[in-house]
């Protein structure tokens, strides 16, 4: 009883180290509690999880299969041990034991269970690049949770890879008019999926709620100015942009974005401050640069939109798209190029 009383201690110790990512001390906690209480299935359970982790999969692998030997409907390990084979590679033997872990968790009615074993099928499928079954897996995952936020987002995300982005903005419709809580992913794709439905104003409704939640986050700034440019708020999106700029300076897309607001309300002059200012604030600078080239070209400055294409080419000699732009440009001042 001792023993056993020890181990139990080792154990939630382990189980610390677990949940704050110490995967080794974790390790050596569970096997200690195993050397004391080598016939409970939960300490060797544990033992394989935390191994798993520490990405020894072949002694997690080891273990889980023991466990099996003795109960051979432990579905925890069953599902742990479809994990272990979907990372190297055994497709097929992931998805049996996803399958033995469904067919019980059914039997025994445990939802969550057969929750994640249909995630699982889901992750296997969509390794086999079988669209379809990862949808049909995603599908069954949200009949057992339909509160489950990602795995949503997962199922729209493959209806709008399939085509069908009706469907998927139906999807995130139904669920956003539940009422939750969203997440800024959440919020991220649905008001993309708005947008591409040219559902502006929909969308800067969506928008303005999604940062009232999620202020400090830019992409969802980034979104809610985009939906005012939707709404022909030009403006009004150009405040959102400057505002984005200020706040998260590093971010490309803001200027970008910014430069061609200023662009199409022939601001060529403000346009052109915001791309040079980008181009030396971020790192991946070449939609910049190449947004700033169409200003120019715009405002016949051949002179500097040379000088831009030639700079971008410095970077990377193999863009064809920039080289043929560049060689056309030339060719139209009567230069052929080097």
């Amino acid at each position: 009883k001792t023993q056993a009383s020890n181990a139990d201690v080792l154990v939630m110790y382990g189980k610390t180290e677990l949940r704050a990512g110490n995967v080794e001390d974790a390790v050596f906690y569970f096997k200690e509690a195993v050397k004391k209480a080598p016939e409970s299935m939960e300490t060797l359970y544990f033992l394989g999880v935390a191994l798993r982790e520490s990405g020894s999969l072949d002694g997690a692998r080891k273990i889980f299969e023991e466990i099996l030997r003795k109960n051979p409907d432990h579905v925890s390990s069953q599902l742990e041990l479809a994990r272990i084979h979907a990372a190297t590679g055994g497709l097929a033997k992931a998805q049996e034991y996803c399958e033995r872990a469904d067919k019980k968790s059914r039997e025994v009615k445990d939802m969550s269970t057969q929750f994640d074993a249909h995630r699982l099928l889901a992750s296997i499928a969509l390794k086999r690049d079988d669209l379809g079954g990862y949808k049909k897996e995603l599908e069954l995952t949200i009949q057992i949770n339909p509160d489950d936020e990602a795995a949503l987002l997962d199922l729209a995300a493959v209806e709008d890879k399939l085509g069908h982005a009706e469907a998927a903005l139906n999807y995130l419709d139904k669920f956003h008019g539940r009422g939750k809580n969203f997440t800024p992913a959440f919020y991220v794709a649905y008001l993309e999926l708005l947008l591409k439905a040219e559902q502006g104003p929909r969308a800067k409704e969506v928008a303005i709620e999604a940062v009232e939640h999620h202020a400090d986050d830019p992409s969802l700034m980034l979104l809610r100015g985009r939906t005012l440019e939707a709404t022909g708020e030009s403006f009004a999106a150009r405040e959102v942009y400057e505002a984005v700029v200020v706040a998260h300076p590093q971010i490309g897309e803001t200027y970008l974005r910014l430069g061609r607001v200023k662009r199409a309300d022939r601001d060529f002059e403000g346009a052109i401050s915001t791309l040079k200012t980008g181009a030396e604030k971020v790192e991946n600078n070449t939609p910049l640069l190449k947004e700033l080239v169409a200003v120019y070209v715009e405002i016949r400055d051949h002179n500097s939109a040379t000088a831009t294409l030639e700079e971008i080419l410095q970077r990377d000699p193999k863009d064809s798209e920039t080289r043929f732009q560049l060689a056309k440009l030339l060719q139209a001042r009567g230069y052929t190029e080097d």
